[in-house]
C-alpha cells in the first residue's frame, strides 16, 4: 500500500492511496476524515505491483501529495477502565475494537490500529493517526451508541504534559490483584526490542512489572515462569531482570 497526503497551510487536508488486491489495484482518495471514493484498476502484467502503484499515484504526486513518516503520526489511545488485570470478555472487546478501528481509520485516510494493552485497571487500543483532532472526532462519532462507547478517554500519548498519566508514577495494584501479567501479554504485538518499551505506557508497565518481579521469592518466580513461558523473541528475559537494578 502507498499512502499520500496533501498539506495546506501546514495542515493535512486530503489523502490519496492505492494498494494491490489480487489482480486489481484499488485507488482510494478523499478529504481527510471522510470515506472518499474508490476506483478499481486491472493489473498490468508487464508491471510489478510497486510500479503500477507509482503509475496510478503519478497525478496526486504531481499535485503535491506526499507520504507521512510513521514518526510524524500521533499515537491515539482509546482507554477503558477495567477490573484488575481484565477478563476474557474485556480482551474480546479490545480485539473487536482493534478490527473496527482499522476499518474506520483506514477508510477515512487517517491511519491504522497498532494493537493494544490490558491490565492494572485499564485497557486501551493504540492507533497511529496523521491528525489527532480529526481522528478523535471521527472515532467519537463512530463509537457513539455502540458497545465501545464506554471509554474513559481518548488521548494523544505523545502530547501528554508533565503531571499527566505518564508522570503520575505507578498506579496502585487493584484490590485482590496478586500478580502482573508478563509484558508480552500486557502489550501484545510489541517485540522485545521495540523502542516503545522505552517510553509511554509500555515503559511504565515494564518498570512496574520488573519492580514487582524482583521482589517475588525464587519459588514464586519459578512457578510464574512455568505458567507464563517466554515466547519467541523473549528468551532469557526472566533471567535478565531477576537481579535488582536490572531492566
Amino acid at each position: 500500500m502507498e499512502k499520500l497526503y496533501l498539506r495546506k497551510a501546514g495542515k493535512i487536508t486530503a489523502y490519496h492511496e492505492a494498494w494491490v488486491d489480487g489482480s486489481r489495484i484499488i485507488e482510494h482518495w478523499g478529504p481527510l476524515g471522510a470515506r472518499g471514493k474508490t476506483r478499481q484498476h486491472r493489473r498490468d502484467k508487464k508491471l510489478t505491483g510497486k510500479q503500477h502503484l507509482k503509475k496510478i499515484l503519478k497525478v496526486p504526486l504531481a499535485a503535491g501529495y506526499r507520504p507521512v513518516d510513521l514518526d510524524d503520526h500521533a499515537i491515539l489511545l482509546i482507554e477503558y477502565s477495567i477490573k484488575g488485570m481484565g477478563s476474557g470478555k474485556d480482551l474480546d472487546k479490545r480485539h473487536a475494537l482493534e478490527a473496527r478501528m482499522n476499518e474506520t481509520l483506514g477508510w477515512t485516510g487517517l491511519g491504522h490500529c497498532d494493537g493494544g494493552s490490558i491490565g492494572s485497571g485499564t485497557m486501551d487500543v493504540c492507533c497511529f493517526v496523521v491528525d489527532f483532532d480529526v481522528a478523535k472526532r471521527v472515532i467519537e462519532k463512530d463509537l457513539k451508541r455502540t458497545k465501545f462507547a464506554d471509554y474513559s478517554r481518548i488521548f494523544d500519548e505523545r502530547a501528554e504534559e508533565p503531571g499527566d498519566a505518564d508522570d503520575r508514577g505507578p498506579e496502585p495494584e487493584s484490590e485482590g490483584a496478586e500478580m502482573y501479567v508478563p509484558p508480552w501479554i500486557f502489550c501484545q504485538g510489541l517485540k522485545r526490542q521495540d523502542k516503545r518499551w522505552k517510553s509511554g505506557k509500555p515503559a511504565e508497565y515494564l518498570a512496574r512489572w520488573v519492580a514487582w518481579y524482583q521482589t517475588a521469592p525464587p519459588e514464586a518466580r519459578a512457578i510464574y515462569s512455568a505458567l507464563f513461558q517466554e515466547p519467541q523473541g523473549w528468551s532469557g528475559f526472566y533471567k535478565s531482570v531477576a537481579k535488582p537494578g536490572k531492566l
